[in-house]
């Protein structure tokens, strides 16, 4: 059918010679990559496993088993992420796919246990498909090692073009979860990582990308945000805590805000960005998210004053495997962003405070 074809001639050239030998491309449980690839991958994969698997990959069943946490000063946390990719390395892929799903986990201080994966694979010869799902594994099971979580199954299927996410169990306590709200007036606004990727990858499409700006970018989605989190909550006091992802900082900032008495004042030129994101925004390069992202504006209270600023347009950029926005009170302050660098942050940065919420008036005011 003609859609089968133009799936394959998006995957490329490989793709269409393989499907011009068969008569069809299936659906449903049709469209699975075969046993024979998966079980030749997963013999070269190096999984991680920890010590709450019963049953996992290394002994595979219809479901993975994992031992509950052990008393009811745990609380379970489940999330779930998922995205195609924007890089042409499988294994760079799998490694930032991994730490964009983890980073929920981390903003809360949980600690995940275990990870299901979920790939899609364009249609190609069987020695393409495995290879490309050798790379984008080896990556995930990379990144998944560092944060200590086990891989017990996943599904692999084949598809237009490469995609992956996982579905993500872990445990917190019940005293040392970090939540979204909870920011109190005064406390002080840090970040972690500089903004941009969205913007960035909107301009490695359009082709107008330095190779640098994108390097840096890679390097920075590469970092895990685990210590950060637990270096915000131990060092840090932190009284709020989320990432900042899809929704970009000012969407994910609102969120914390909301339903409470809080505002929070922003001061632009002290968020860190990444290198040539300004260039790409100053261009009017932005993501495909980014129209839907602004609506937000509603909430900055003097948006007219910034509207033209190519730099206050960041705020609303869509981010992968972003940084940690944090609340932390005024005396914590430096020892937490002296703590955060040693670890590999940077750039980490105080952007702003809280302050009390005037009646009805919107919550974000730009300095």
């Amino acid at each position: 059918p003609q859609d089968h074809l133009d799936a394959a001639s998006a995957a490329g050239p490989d793709a269409i010679a393989q499907i011009s030998k068969s008569f069809m491309r299936c659906g449903g449980c049709g469209s699975k990559v075969g046993a024979n690839i998966l079980s030749r991958v997963l013999r070269q994969l190096k999984v991680p496993t920890r010590d709450e698997v019963v049953l996992g990959l290394d002994s595979p069943d219809d479901c993975a088993l994992v031992t509950p946490p052990p008393s009811d000063d745990y609380l379970l946390v489940h999330t779930i992420d998922y995205f195609r990719s924007f890089v042409n390395d499988p294994y760079i892929f799998g490694q930032i796919s991994v730490n964009h799903a983890l980073s929920d986990c981390h903003a809360m201080c949980a600690e995940p246990v275990s990870a299901l994966a979920l790939c899609v694979v364009p249609f190609a010869s069987e020695e393409k498909v495995e290879n490309t799902l050798l790379q984008m594994m080896s990556g995930a099971c990379l990144a998944l090692e560092k944060s200590n979580c086990a891989l017990v199954g996943g599904h692999t299927s084949e598809g237009a073009e490469l995609a992956m996410g996982f579905a993500v169990n872990g445990v917190v306590l019940r005293d040392s979860v970090l939540k979204k709200q909870g920011a109190r007036v005064d406390d002080v606004i840090i970040l972690t990582k500089p903004i941009g990727t969205g913007t960035l990858f909107a301009a490695n499409m359009k082709l107008k990308a330095n190779s640098s700006w994108i390097d840096a970018a890679i390097e920075s989605m590469l970092l895990s945000n685990r210590e950060a989190g637990l270096t915000l909550r131990d060092v840090g006091a932190a009284t709020s805590c989320t990432d900042v992802t899809g929704f970009g900082l000012l969407g994910h900032l609102v969120e914390m805000l909301k339903g409470t008495n809080t505002a929070a004042e922003i001061e632009l030129n002290s968020i860190p960005i990444l290198p040539g994101a300004l260039e790409c925004a100053e261009a009017k390069i932005f993501s495909s998210l980014q129209p839907q992202n602004i609506r937000v504006k509603r909430e900055v209270i003097n948006h007219e004053q910034f509207k033209t600023s190519a730099k206050y347009h960041l705020l609303f950029d869509p981010q992968t495997s972003g940084g940690l926005l944090a609340t932390v009170p005024e005396g914590k302050v430096n020892e937490t962003l002296r703590s955060l660098h040693e670890l590999g942050y940077e750039t980490s940065a105080v952007i702003g405070k809280i302050v009390r919420r005037g009646g009805d008036q919107e919550s974000i005011i730009l300095l």
